[in-house]
């Protein structure tokens, strides 16, 4: 029961500091978009328990919204926020918690949108081509 509380507390830790660098986490998220098209930024945590280096990365959506009518519940809610994030604003997170459990979340960007919006010009102008 110890180790399953000790996970749990983890977990929590993890999703809090994780929401705590929305801003980041949008950014990154916004580069791989522009890179990569409609994706989903991806934190493992199941291999680290310290909440401030869960590793991240971009994985491209275009699998998942290729999927078929008899894909799994999850597989289609997932496909569906991916198809449905607005990329300006917002961006999909799916977090692999230390117990293994892996949640899908849609998730508001940045505070200051005016912050965010000059960020977004600066990324857009760093991927055209010279």
């Amino acid at each position: 029961m110890r180790d399953a509380e000790s996970l749990m507390e983890i977990e929590r830790r993890q999703k809090d500091t994780l929401l705590s660098r929305r801003a980041e986490l949008w950014e990154f998220a916004y580069w791989g978009f522009l890179k990569n098209g409609r994706g989903i930024v991806v934190a493992d945590g199941s291999k680290t328990p310290y909440a401030s280096s869960v590793p991240l990365s971009y994985r491209p959506g275009e699998p998942l919204l290729a999927t078929s009518s008899e894909a799994l519940d999850w597989v289609k809610s997932t496909a569906d926020k991916v198809r449905n994030y607005n990329p300006e604003t917002e961006f999909v997170l799916e977090y692999c918690s230390p117990a293994q459990r892996v949640s899908t979340y849609r998730v508001q960007g940045p505070p200051a949108p005016v912050q965010s919006a000059r960020r977004s010009q600066i990324l857009r102008a760093a991927l055209r081509p010279s």
